[in-house]
């Protein structure tokens, strides 16, 4: 389970923190373990290190659409929610931010 697998060095304030983020620009009414906008402020020297490997019955464009959700997703939580510096970070359109933020999850920008 992604909660106690993390360290948590901020204890309850960054569990906290972590929640109110991930409810507030999840996309759905209820969140998962894909929703948790945990992130580790110590970058892997890899950063291809987190990938699966690939398995029977992988769907690479399900993968695809999953880290493309938890980088908009990531963005906006280090950008406070600001969609202008969400969209300069991933390379993307405001528009693009703004279309995912209201759920219409499009694959354009």
């Amino acid at each position: 389970m992604r909660l106690e697998r993390y360290d948590w060095p901020g204890n309850v304030r960054q569990l906290s923190n972590v929640l109110e983020r991930s409810v507030l620009y999840s996309p759905n009414e209820a969140i998962d373990a894909n929703d948790l906008l945990i992130t580790d402020d110590q970058p892997s020297d890899d950063p291809f290190a987190g990938l699966p490997e690939p398995f029977p019955g992988f769907k690479l464009d399900t993968f695809l659409a999953q880290v493309r959700e938890q980088l908009f997703l990531r963005a906006l939580a280090v950008c406070n929610g600001n969609q202008t510096e969400a969209a300069e970070r991933l390379g993307v359109s405001k528009q693009a931010v703004n279309k995912f933020v209201m759920g219409q999850n499009d694959n354009q920008d």
